[in-house]
């Protein structure tokens, strides 16, 4: 993924969420769209995000309901 980053001709709409996401990817357990989800919420402080997901409701800002 960090590969893809990089590439040029590829644009990426938040390319710091998906560097980001894919650096916590590799250690953090959950899906890359839960982390996605989490790194949005972060650059937006828009904390706590709700989510029924238990592996997501570990991430720092997310709160499993």
């Amino acid at each position: 993924m960090e590969e893809l980053v990089g590439t040029q001709g590829l644009v990426f709409e938040e390319a710091d969420d998906v560097a980001i996401s894919a650096y916590r990817f590799r250690s953090a357990g959950v899906g890359f769209s839960d982390l996605m989800i989490s790194a949005a919420a972060e650059r937006f402080a828009a904390n706590p995000v709700y989510t029924f997901d238990q592996k997501a409701g570990r991430l720092d800002g997310m709160l499993l309901l």
